[in-house]
């Protein structure tokens, strides 16, 4: 069930290969990057950096590059 944040703001595998391209990493990684993603935080991310879609989609792929730095640093992907 998805909390009230991620129905405010939700992230897609198309999110994730859009960092992904951003980063020159392989896009291919984006269904396995997605189902690691702590989507709670992204939705917070999103929401924290504005009103408006501009700044939240920002807010959300930012923290979503984080993550995704995170986890190769971890070596889970």
């Amino acid at each position: 069930m998805k909390s009230a944040l991620q129905t405010a703001w939700e992230t897609t595998v198309e999110d994730v290969e859009i960092v992904l391209r951003d980063m020159s990493d392989d896009v291919a990684l984006a269904p396995d990057v997605y189902g690691k993603l702590d989507h709670e935080a992204v939705s917070r991310a999103a929401l924290a950096a504005g009103t408006e879609m501009e700044l939240q989609t920002s807010g959300a792929y930012d923290e979503i590059k984080r993550q995704i730095e995170l986890l190769i640093v971890e070596g889970k992907i």
